[in-house]
């Protein structure tokens, strides 16, 4: 995670961009300040400083390290007598520094979300990626599987096509060959031997033989 920006003015450090926009704006106000205040008339200054601090108008330690200087000024001078300074109070400050951290709060809760979400982005990439690679290499096992199931299921149709056209083409006799051929044969023999029981019948017939004995 990249380091979180900080706003620099002047060489203060601020947590959030409204921060230091506003310390920017107290600079701009300091040096239009001392451009048109005349530091050698301490009237000038005790009205200046205690206008800045009944508008509180500074918020930022930029401002009040300004009215620090001023206060510190018109101490030194003894035209001013030091009831006429006001005190410089930092309830504003601590009120503003209440609200810089219920907005640095709410800043590092949107961090936070906003890790979070990234966090979430990540992890679900790598399911993502780990599912696509899970996927892919499922893909890879049964398209293999496929393939040899392919090969072999060719190689057996190619065999029994084999069989069948060299049974086909052959001269060579086969079981089948060799059954009606016997069949044939027996049928060949029950033929001739019916036929000789005919003529044995016949003959005996015309003989008047029986049981092997001519009639007298």
């Amino acid at each position: 995670m990249s380091e979180e920006k900080k706003f620099v003015v002047d060489g203060y450090v601020f947590e959030t961009e409204r921060q230091a926009n506003q310390a920017r704006r107290e600079l701009e106000g300091i040096r239009y300040t001392k451009e048109t205040l005349n530091m050698k008339d301490p009237e000038a200054v005790l009205s200046i400083y205690n206008r800045i601090l009944q508008d509180k108008i500074f918020s930022t330690p930029i401002g009040y390290a300004f009215l620090r200087e001023l206060q510190e000024y018109l101490i030194a001078s003894p035209a001013i007598h030091s009831s006429e300074i006001l005190p410089i109070d930092f309830m504003p400050v601590i009120e503003q520094a209440k609200w810089d951290d219920k907005e640095a709060m709410k800043l590092n809760r949107k961090r936070s979300e906003e890790n979070y979400r990234a966090r979430e982005r990540d992890r679900r990439q790598r399911q993502r990626m780990k599912r696509e690679e899970e996927n892919s290499t499922l893909d890879g096992k049964f398209r293999h599987r496929y393939i040899v199931s392919l090969i072999l299921n060719l190689i057996l149709v190619l065999a029994i096509a084999a069989m069948f056209l060299l049974v086909h083409f052959s001269d060579v006799p086969t079981i089948i060959d060799y059954e009606n051929k016997l069949i044939n044969r027996y049928e060949e023999w029950e033929k001739q031997l019916t036929e000789r029981e005919e003529k044995v019948k016949e003959y005996e017939e015309k003989y008047h033989i029986t049981n092997g004995y001519s009639k007298p």
